[in-house]
């Protein structure tokens, strides 16, 4: 005896006129998590073992993408080493136990890779004045370390507990050095950001007394240090835009930009000199993720904080930053993804990956694009045409779409993403509700199977999407595929809650299940003369539709392992 999955395929072709829902949007809020590597933290795991350590970065995307996330902030370099191919910079121990040895793959053209191919956004993230911290003084001692290379270059600073070290951003050598160190990146990786750390002063006691007096002018030493941190960030952001114009430029500051009613505690303006007015008011960042780390009703709190930054944001995308390996923070995740859409926020960022893995993102159900940067580009890519949908003759259970695109001129932006919908009716609209999946725009056709049906009839409609999220006007046309399974539910318009069970002519079962959640079900046949185990499986969210061999039985009982429920279907 034996049960399968089953799903048969009807297709129709049918091209729709649009009404005015097509009008309808998908969201647009960034959903961010910084990926640490530093110490290991998140990525790579314990292990010198390339295809583990890929593994285990996909397992990370693949939770990401299941929870709805679009972008990822990669740490690329953290305490002088890095996790690219850099001539400045040697490659991370993490990966082969040795310092600048070859790990055989190159992590952060991997992670690109298999980001894009998932619809997500992927920014290299680096630190940047702070080049050594914490205890793997193997790191420190190396001779290619840029603390042996440029002492000069170097600040010690004395942390809690062990000493840190600064590089001098009153130097022009050192601006120089890390606007080229990144500028490396821009060129040679296709990351959608470049999203910067550390940009700023460790606190006012910092010894740069030397650099003050060859390069400090006569200005006020608090003005000079902040112009240096300003004047960073303006080489990097402008060396970025003249390769690259669509890659966006963001950084992380401290959570108080300057003590306001409710959130009193070091300041970014005064205390570690990062000014984020005159880098708005210069117009040299595409968004700041500030790191309000810190939960509501408390001083610093995080409502007044999130509610200065929007306020003050000029236009620009602020991503709320946030510190759920805070308990208290933790407790509050769903107040402060609900507050952030409530001030108009540009979205959220959380530190780090390992903190929120197993949280419950159910404010993320619905898909969603990026926040918008028109400042950049806000030309929209060409629609897809000529939409079409097969049977697989290889695999009766999979669909196959194919589209073309029409010629691309000045008029249009390039697509580099495909966004596929799909309707329950022919009353479609193109927003996030019905946003099925986004596929990298490597091929135009695409091969899916529909294991957990939902719905009798679908209707699949495809939009581009290029490389801003700028998604197109128009749409190609809907073509309408129809599951014959659940046809005898087709006149209820809605979801049925208990299991159908019905019989074909060869005597063949087909018991049809929408659970709203996943489970693990038992189904057992019984007759007069017979009781038998049919087997056990796991059902998913939507309709199941399982396969039952013939056999002489009265009835099928179907046992749920989480919920504890119970149902027994008659046979006539």
């Amino acid at each position: 005896m034996s049960i399968k999955n089953v799903l048969k395929i009807s297709v129709l072709i049918i091209i729709f006129v649009f009404t005015a829902e097509n009008d309808a949007q998908v969201n647009r809020e960034t959903r961010a998590v910084w990926i640490a590597t530093n110490f290991r933290l998140d990525w790579p795991p314990p292990t010198f073992n390339a295809d583990e350590q890929k593994s285990a970065i996909l397992e990370i995307l693949n939770n990401l993408k299941r929870n709805n996330f679009n972008t990822i902030y990669f740490q690329i370099r953290s305490n002088g080493v890095v996790l690219f191919n850099s001539s400045h910079e040697p490659l991370s121990p993490h990966l082969t136990g040795i310092i600048n040895g070859d790990p055989g793959y190159d992590p952060l053209t991997f992670i690109i890779e298999e980001s894009h191919k998932r619809g997500m956004e992927i920014h290299a993230w680096a630190n940047m004045a702070r080049c050594f911290s914490g205890s793997e003084t193997e790191i420190f001692n190396d001779t290619n370390h840029i603390s042996k290379k440029k002492p000069e270059w170097i600040v010690r600073v004395n942390g809690n507990g062990s000493p840190a070290y600064w590089l001098d951003p009153g130097l022009p050598e050192v601006k120089n050095y890390l606007a080229s160190l990144l500028e490396e990146v821009v060129i040679n990786y296709d990351i959608d950001g470049i999203h910067l750390d550390f940009l700023r002063y460790p606190d006012k006691d910092f010894k740069d007394d030397t650099s003050f007096k060859m390069y400090g002018n006569g200005k006020d030493r608090d003005d000079w240090r902040r112009e240096n941190i300003t004047s960073i960030l303006q080489e990097i952001f402008y060396r970025t835009k003249a390769i690259k114009p669509w890659v966006k430029v963001g950084i992380a500051p401290f959570g108080i930009y300057k003590n306001i009613k409710g959130a009193v505690g070091t300041q970014g303006f005064s205390d570690v000199y990062q000014d984020r007015d005159e880098w708005l008011r210069r117009e040299i960042v595409d968004y700041i993720a500030p790191q309000i780390y810190w939960p509501f009703d408390s001083n610093p709190d995080f409502g007044e904080l999130a509610k200065d930054w929007v306020e003050n944001g000029k236009g620009k995308n602020i991503i709320l930053g946030i510190a759920p390996y805070k308990p208290e923070v933790y407790s509050q995740l769903k107040r402060v993804i609900s507050f952030s859409r409530e001030v108009n926020a540009s979205g959220i960022a959380f530190f780090r990956y390992g903190n929120i893995k197993n949280y419950d993102f159910s404010l993320f159900r619905e898909k969603s694009y990026p926040s918008p940067m028109p400042w950049i580009d806000k030309n929209l890519p060409p629609a897809p045409i000529n939409l079409l949908v097969t049977l697989n003759k290889n695999n009766f259970y999979r669909i196959s779409l194919s589209w073309e695109m029409p010629e691309i001129d000045k008029t249009f932006t390039k697509p580099v993403y495909f966004a596929l919908y799909n309707f329950p009716t022919k009353n479609f609209a193109f927003n996030s509700e019905n946003l099925f999946e986004v596929i990298q725009a490597k091929s135009p056709k695409l091969s899916m199977a529909i294991t957990r049906p939902r719905y009798v009839n679908y209707y699949f409609g495809l939009k581009s999407i290029d490389k801003l999220w700028n998604e197109s006007e128009e749409s190609s046309n809907i073509v309408h595929v129809k599951i014959d399974e659940l046809s005898e539910l087709s006149e209820l318009n809605r979801h049925k809650s208990d299991p159908v069970l019905f019989k074909n002519t060869d005597n063949s079962l087909h018991i049809i299940l929408f659970e709203n959640r996943e489970d693990q079900i038992s189904i057992l046949g019984v007759g007069d003369f017979i009781s038998s185990q049919l087997g056990l499986m796991n059902v998913g969210k939507g309709y199941n539709i399982i396969e039952i061999e013939p056999n002489d039985f009265e009835s099928i009982t179907i046992d749920y392992a989480n919920s504890g429920k119970k149902k027994t279907l008659k046979i006539n």
